[in-house]
């Protein structure tokens, strides 16, 4: 339990967002944060540094288990939307995958009049985050079709690891280039200059030198944990937003949030940051009393500001896997993903040898470009 009640910065969420605010903020010896995480800290868990091991976290407790209402234009199917419970959130429990951006998506932003927001301003900000990790020889990147990389384009001191874990004794990886190669379908440009069009082997947010997870817990929550003017609190449910009204409108000072069953209140001096991510966050403003007038009296909550795009509109993307056959003795990785004990076991045993080098450890992403 924090032993002081009041800050400057109060942050709801620590995940990538509120990570990353909070470790700019705290550059500051003089201003004071705090942190709170409805999850746990599971930086020492194997299942979140080992790479391969995150289909483990899907069915535990690191993750909201959410699911959609049923979908009309599914069939009336009911998808699984879990995000992560977790420090560090989403970025500790996911498949490592790390995909540029388009530039035709900021530019929408910029378009839909959020001035600053398009590529020409934005591209410097994609690439400061990470440090692109080469393989280390040459005949890997030619066997992971790499040559569409330009220098120039990519983050090199970021404290975001990104790598390219395939290995060059894997078939399939070079199948896949091949095939684009074949229809003359590879990519047009590196990834990351926006414009890109076709099919390439992605990065994945793994540390080439550990072969472990690099994610918002190492490359911004760590450096957080060694700052004395920010604190954190995990296993904490923030449930309300403390708001003043006043004629020049609403003002926030504070939280109210749920510790070990006990009702917790804290402060701020200066700003309450929400970045409790895509679900929780509109929820917490509409149980606050900022939403439509509509959904609020459903639920018996007292409106204090009309904001009817609270909670609407939101655009998840769909992902689709292709499946296929492979000829006998081609390794894949769907043992693992289907959680097989005696796959897991020889995974982790083979990881611990090799520090995940196997084509067995390391998971295989591929990723097709497409114009927006």
């Amino acid at each position: 339990m924090a032993s002081q009640q009041t800050f400057d910065y109060v942050i709801v969420g620590g995940g990538t967002s509120g990570l990353v605010v909070a470790n700019r903020l705290s550059e500051n010896p003089e201003t004071s944060i705090l942190i709170l995480e409805a999850g746990a800290d599971m930086s020492d868990d194997p299942r979140v540094n080992i790479p391969a091991l995150w289909t483990t976290l899907m069915s535990s407790d690191a993750v909201w288990h959410y699911q959609s209402i049923p979908q009309p234009g599914m069939g009336g199917r009911s998808i699984r939307e879990p995000q992560g419970k977790v420090f560090s959130s989403s970025t500790a429990v996911n498949g490592q995958t790390y995909v540029a951006p388009s530039a035709a998506d900021f530019d929408s932003w910029a378009s839909l009049g959020n001035p600053g927001w398009g590529w020409d301003s934005m591209g410097y900000y994609v690439r400061k985050p990470f440090t692109l990790q080469l393989p280390v020889d040459q005949e890997t990147s030619d066997h992971l079709g790499l040559e569409w990389l330009r220098k120039d384009l990519h983050g090199s001191n970021g404290p975001l690891k990104i790598s390219f874990p395939g290995s060059k004794e894997n078939p399939l990886i070079k199948a896949w280039v091949d095939a684009f190669r074949g229809m003359n379908k590879t990519i047009s440009d590196d990834p990351f200059s926006g414009v890109a069009v076709g099919g390439y082997s992605n990065g994945a947010t793994v540390d080439q030198d550990t072969k472990t997870r690099s994610y918002a817990g190492s490359a911004y929550g760590a450096p957080l944990k060694t700052r004395r003017n920010v604190q954190v609190i995990t296993g904490i449910l923030t449930q309300k937003i403390l708001l003043d009204k006043s004629d020049a409108g609403l003002n926030a000072n504070g939280v109210e949030a749920v510790l070990d069953g006990q009702v917790q209140t804290f402060h701020a001096s200066k700003e309450v940051i929400l970045a409790a991510g895509v679900f929780n966050t509109p929820k917490l403003l509409e149980i606050s009393g900022i939403g439509q007038s509509e959904i609020l009296k459903q639920h018996n909550i007292t409106q204090l500001l009309e904001l009817p795009g609270v909670g609407e509109n939101l655009q998840d993307h769909l992902m689709t896997g292709v499946s296929y056959e492979v000829n006998e003795g081609i390794v894949t990785s769907d043992p693992l993903m289907r959680q097989e004990p005696s796959a897991l076991e020889a995974a982790q045993k083979l990881y611990a040898e090799q520090k995940g080098n196997g084509s067995g450890v390391s998971a295989i992403n591929f990723r097709i470009r497409t114009p927006h």
